[in-house]
């Protein structure tokens, strides 16, 4: 099945694909101080103001609202901690609009076996776009989706739609198993964004037969758009290195590369709730990354300046946790800055250099404060 839009980007490079308040609710909706909450701790913001349930006498009620003091600098990031999620939230929610999003070239196929968990792909490009209208994207995205029987047809499908060569450059990098990767065991579960020397973006989705109900990430992940557009911000992070003379230690740390596409993907799918928004953050972290500790996350960072870093953490943490690190630098400087910092990299300069140019502050100084703000939130 074919599925033409109007989209941009890519490299010869391959990403694979695949923060924390107590907050529980939604931005939008009317909270009167006094009236009746059921959840002791929640909070809610609406219209700038944080309004937080507790016991008055017998009762759990909304408190008086308290105006929200959004973090400025990595200096001040840990003493208005409360605001973090909120405030990366609200800075990319309100560039979200898809009526504003660029005029993309989009083919989409789908196998003749695979059905898919989520059939708008168009509108989770548009999320994505819009949020980064500022930015080049990619010149042209091929998106090809396929369960295990059409495994062997999404490979023909893809030798014809790119040349033999990009076809075995790509295949190489992913030792040679393009979209084998993608399954296991008479299953696909995986996806991937690949690029080409000529700059086509390419999407690769597996789709499992079933869903694991026990696993609210994964629910959330194929059901809700946001694996399309985790792989879709891929190819902005892409053209803002493509034709560039990189080296592997010049290129991101794998937790920003793979943080801000977890990010941006939750981020984007969600900007009307903030509600949900959070869900996913908490839910994510739920194994794993809610027992780190303080210098756990901070030598997470620190041993991570670049994609060439050695590593002893689980490589799976670079998603949640780095979607939190991402979180802590869009609360400061705002989600362009995810894209900014791609464009210092570019020049070949490294990530400590890089962050300076656009953070304005020391990355040694600036993650010790991050590590302390997510640990602290995430006890809460």
């Amino acid at each position: 099945m074919k599925k033409s839009l109007g989209i941009s980007l890519v490299s010869l490079l391959c990403i694979t694909s695949y923060s924390l308040s107590s907050i529980q609710s939604i931005a939008a909706s009317t909270v009167i101080a006094g009236s009746k909450c059921s959840v002791k701790g929640s909070e809610k913001y609406v219209a700038g103001s944080k309004y937080t349930c507790s016991k008055r006498g017998k009762n759990l009620a909304w408190s008086k609202g308290v105006l929200v003091v959004e973090p400025t600098t990595f200096s001040n990031l840990y003493e208005r901690r409360g605001a973090v999620s909120y405030t990366a939230w609200k800075k990319i929610s309100a560039n979200v609009n898809v009526s504003q999003a660029p005029n993309l070239s989009l083919d989409s196929y789908v196998g003749p076996n695979t059905k898919r968990w989520y059939n708008n792909l168009t509108n989770a490009i548009k999320h994505v776009s819009s949020a980064f209208k500022n930015f080049e994207s990619p010149k042209q995205t091929l998106a090809i989706s396929y369960n295990f029987d059409d495994l062997n047809w999404a490979t023909k499908l893809l030798k014809t739609k790119i040349s033999l060569q990009d076809y075995a450059e790509l295949d190489r990098s992913e030792g040679g198993r393009l979209l084998e990767s993608n399954c296991r065991e008479k299953d696909c579960v995986g996806s991937k964004q690949v690029t080409t020397q000529d700059g086509l973006s390419i999407l690769l989705f597996g789709v499992p037969n079933s869903l694991n109900l026990s696993d609210p990430v994964g629910e959330m992940r194929f059901r809700e758009g946001q694996l399309e557009a985790h792989e879709f911000f891929h190819s902005y992070q892409r053209v803002q290195l493509l034709g560039k003379p990189m080296t592997r230690e010049n290129y991101p740390p794998i937790w920003l590369t793979e943080g801000s596409a977890e990010w941006v993907q939750n981020a984007v799918m969600n900007y009307g709730s903030f509600d949900k928004y959070l869900r996913y953050i908490k839910s994510n972290c739920q194994s794993g990354c809610r027992s780190l500790s303080e210098s756990e996350l901070s030598r997470f960072m620190s041993t991570q300046s670049s994609a060439a870093s050695e590593t002893d953490f689980n490589p799976w943490l670079n998603y949640p946790v780095g979607s939190l690190i991402v979180e802590s630098l869009v609360a400061v400087s705002g989600h362009e800055s995810l894209l900014h910092v791609q464009g210092e990299l570019s020049k070949g300069i490294g990530w400590v250099a890089a962050f300076k140019n656009v953070y304005k502050e020391d990355w040694a100084k600036a993650y010790p404060e991050i590590a302390k703000t997510i640990a602290a939130n995430l006890r809460k």
